[in-house]
């Protein structure tokens, strides 16, 4: 199973009230087999709004489902706000309650915007296997959640970044990666996706903090590997999760 996106003709009332600016919380759909089986749906306007982005940088984390170490969130979220990310969606499906508290600490800082969209299982009133529908889920429907955050990201943020918690992208000759896309940008001004490739890396263990610190920043640390070295390296810690460059 997979998430469904289409389009459709508005009601002649409901088109002259968006047209003049109002806006709608929800609406009723309804079958024209199953008139009086009226379902309700929130509505949230994803039409670009043509003023300035109140973000420069906006991350969409891919769905959090069974979470237990929060030592990624944390790896996460220095990682991007030392980017330039200022605005974070992050899709929550399932975690231990150590990962919600820290998601907390990290939503009170007011030098950065999170924004938690419920994204929980779907409702079923038959729990076997053949009859559940979240067994035909793949990977709790992450396209659909990343489809889903660009549009309610891009009147929000001039650049919107799809990543799992951990994926790292890592400039090589720029001081950060907000810097490298607005270099980017201005040599190609029709641009409108980017697609980084990804790569191996890894890094050695990091003792005293004032080296982590000066990790994270300028990633004195990073070695990238080549797909045939990746088995052969003798490093103490090595990073199995993709690096994108």
């Amino acid at each position: 199973m997979v998430g469904y996106f289409f389009t459709l003709q508005l009601p002649e009332k409901i088109s002259i009230l968006l047209t003049k600016g109002s806006e709608l919380q929800f609406i009723y759909v309804n079958k024209l087999t199953e008139v009086a089986n009226s379902q309700k749906i929130f509505v949230q306007d994803a039409r670009i709004k043509f003023k300035k982005k109140q973000h420069s940088l906006a991350v969409c984390l891919q769905p959090i489902f069974l979470l237990a170490d929060w030592t990624l969130l944390v790896q996460f979220f220095e990682t991007w706000i030392a980017q330039g990310a200022t605005k974070f969606y992050a899709y929550m499906h399932s975690a231990v309650p150590e990962v919600d508290k820290l998601l907390k600490m990290y939503e009170n800082d007011p030098n950065i915007a999170i924004e938690r969209i419920d994204w929980a299982p779907l409702p079923t009133y038959d729990p076997s296997a053949s009859r559940d529908p979240n067994n035909r889920l793949y990977r709790t429907e992450a396209i659909t959640a990343i489809n889903d955050c660009v549009l309610k990201a891009r009147s929000i943020a001039k650049y919107v970044v799809s990543s799992d918690l951990d994926e790292i992208i890592v400039p090589l000759k720029t001081t950060s990666l907000l810097t490298l896309l607005d270099e980017f940008t201005k040599k190609h001004r029709n641009i409108a996706a980017m697609i980084i490739r990804s790569s191996y890396a890894y890094w050695q263990v990091i003792i005293t903090p004032r080296k982590l610190l000066s990790f994270w920043i300028i990633f004195d640390y990073l070695k990238i590997l080549n797909y045939i070295d990746i088995i052969q390296t003798d490093c103490k810690f090595k990073l199995q999760s993709g690096f994108f460059f």
